[in-house]
């Protein structure tokens, strides 16, 4: 009897072995993804239960992973009605190819639950263990942190695994980057130099990522030109090398210009899945800016910064229209890409050369370019008014308050037109390549020019202060900057030199150098024609003497 009890207590205990045998073997499955990414979240979803034998599987039926609702979302697509309302008949529609994949998990959409999860801490692998068979959806979820730096620059991946023991899945999420560039004389430039007028010509590069598995896919690039900058309205898009038709995308200026913030104005790429693109292939965009009055003159430069927002969750299109679409679905966003612009300025202070403290006022230069479009100038300037107190003489040789005699009209430009002298007040001057024009010191000495770029710059006096000099020669001065041999994480740097001025640093790129005039025994032209009116009456007693001494000589003779 003792023995009959102790076979049958083994018997049961063999019984009980070989029932947990299968229950053990159902968790026998694993998934690796290669290439996860830091601080993404990975969650597992078992959408089909079954059992896996020979890359199939059998005995299908729901998993814990997928809701009603994206049973329902499934049963809709492939039509299925009545008693083909189950699992085993939407396994059976599918399909086995990548595209068949894809379109069951954009059906299921979010509609998943009881998912395993693992959070990537580095670049690498990641592997779900123990699994029990079954048709697997890896949704893959941002857990970063989105209020750090770049915090929002993610794509999210998807994958639809069949288990068949052992599954290996490659990370394919893609990415995409943007960059922009100043090409100036076919160059690429991350920094220039550049003077009020001129235009900026910028070029905006990415490339088409891949998007297989996405129902709609867009990119919009954001662009901010700063205070000094007038954006163009020229945008022109290629992708591939092919000029895209402007249906294929907007451009919607989000803030006016103003002259404390510039403008902002975004290029909306429309939807690539219907489109087709190319993946991988290049995206170039190209536009102008101009610098304008508000230009930031210095070392702070004028920025123009762009960044991309795009798609970058598959499993999620929107509510908007196919061209538009709704915020959440453009939520990627790269970094920023800028490019900036340097603008400087030259000020010449008339002294006086006994007594460097006294600034002289009414010196009148030419200055000319090497290139000039528009300026802004600080000082004084003669202009044409009836109402003035000044005529202009021939031959650049200044202004005179003497008005034009019979004896003295051919020295004048116009016998009638008069001019008056008033303060520019930071007034702009339109000027083209290589114009000169005209500035006059004020009460203060300073003639300001602002709004330069690299190049060389020629002050020649035309009339000096009344009682002084004439300078003998022109003055050169010659800009540069460090864009072409500083590396490129080094601060941008102007500098200004003259050979016969000492050009001073005022500070943040703005340059300075004092003009000294002397009094001496040079006889002043001052009031236009004094000189002249000397040797005329120099002239005339001349002539007397010589008419008086031949008089004399003809009644000595008759004597």
């Amino acid at each position: 009897m003792k023995n009959m009890k102790k076979i049958l207590a083994l018997v049961v205990a063999v019984l009980m072995i070989a029932a947990m045998v299968p229950a053990m073997a159902a968790g026998h499955s694993s998934i690796t993804i290669n290439n996860a990414v830091k601080d993404h979240t990975y969650t597992a979803y078992r959408i089909l239960a079954g059992d896996v034998a020979n890359g199939k599987l059998s005995n299908v039926d729901w998993g814990n992973g997928i809701t009603d609702a994206g049973k329902t979302a499934l049963y809709t697509k492939y039509n299925l009605t009545g008693e083909n309302q189950t699992a085993a008949k939407v396994a059976d529609a599918i399909g086995t190819a990548d595209a068949d994949a894809i379109a069951f998990a954009n059906t299921i959409g979010t509609n998943v639950t009881d998912g395993t999860a693992i959070k990537a801490t580095a670049d690498g692998q990641i592997k779900f263990e123990n699994l029990d068979d079954g048709y697997y959806m890896i949704v893959d979820t941002w857990t970063g942190d989105t209020s750090a730096e770049n915090g929002k620059d993610y794509t999210l991946a998807r994958f639809m695994i069949q288990l068949a023991g052992t599954a290996t899945v490659n990370n394919k999420a893609d990415k995409p980057t943007v960059d922009k560039v100043i090409v100036e004389d076919s160059t690429d430039k991350k920094e220039n130099t550049a003077q009020i007028g001129d235009t900026v010509n910028y070029k905006v590069t990415s490339k088409v990522p891949q998007y297989d598995g996405y129902k709609e896919y867009y990119m919009d690039f954001e662009d901010t030109m700063s205070k000094g900058l007038t954006f163009g309205n020229d945008v022109s898009v290629s992708i591939g090398g092919t000029t895209l038709a402007t249906d294929a995308y907007t451009v919607t200026t989000t803030q006016a210009y103003d002259a404390t913030n510039g403008t902002k104005f975004t290029i909306h790429l429309k939807d690539f899945v219907s489109r087709n693109y190319t993946v991988g292939a290049d995206i170039v965009i190209t536009y102008t800016g101009v610098i304008n009055d508000n230009a930031v003159i210095g070392n702070e430069g004028n920025p123009n910064t762009i960044k991309l927002k795009y798609s970058n969750n598959p499993l999620h299109s929107g509510d908007g229209t196919p061209d538009n679409p709704d915020e959440d679905v453009v939520n990627g966003e790269t970094p920023e890409s800028t490019v900036k612009t340097f603008v400087t300025e030259i000020q010449l202070v008339k002294i006086d050369k006994a007594d460097t403290t006294k600034k002289l006022a009414g010196a009148v230069f030419n200055v000319k370019g090497s290139t000039i479009n528009k300026v802004l100038v600080t000082g004084d300037e003669f202009v044409a008014d009836a109402t003035g107190d000044y005529w202009k003489l021939k031959d650049n040789k200044g202004y005179t308050t003497k008005a034009p005699t019979d004896l003295t009209k051919d020295q004048y430009d116009s016998e009638t037109q008069k001019y008056k002298k008033q303060a520019y007040a930071t007034s702009s001057v339109q000027e083209t390549a290589n114009v000169d024009f005209e500035v006059v010191s004020g009460n203060d000495g300073i003639i300001k020019i602002t709004g330069l770029k690299e190049g060389t710059y020629t002050f020649t006096e035309i009339q000096a202060p009344d009682g002084y000099n004439l300078l003998d020669a022109p003055i050169t001065v010659t800009v540069s900057s460090n864009i072409s041999t500083k590396e490129a994480t080094a601060a941008f740097a102007w500098s200004a030199t003259s050979e016969k001025v000492t050009v001073t640093d005022l500070g943040n790129g703005k340059f300075g150098f004092n003009v000294e005039n002397g009094q001496g025994n040079t006889l002043p032209s001052t009031g236009g024609m004094g000189t002249t009116l000397f040797y005329i009456g120099g002239g005339i007693l001349v002539l007397a003497a010589v008419i008086l001494l031949v008089t004399k000589r003809r009644m000595s003779a008759n004597d």
